[in-house]
């Protein structure tokens, strides 16, 4: 881990960006929202057409 704590991936960050960035990645915790995501990245669909699939 010491390599990531010389990175400068993260200068000038704020504290609430990454409050944001952990809310966007717990949303990409779930299987079926990637899923959903995936789906949507091939064709537009609607909640039916997803929910179908």
């Amino acid at each position: 881990m010491a390599e990531y704590q010389d990175s400068q991936c993260y200068v000038g960050l704020k504290e609430s960006d990454l409050y944001i960035l952990t809310e966007f990645f717990k949303v990409l915790g779930n299987p079926a929202r990637i899923r959903i995501l995936l789906l949507l990245m091939e064709q537009d669909a609607n909640v039916s057409d997803l929910a179908d699939q």
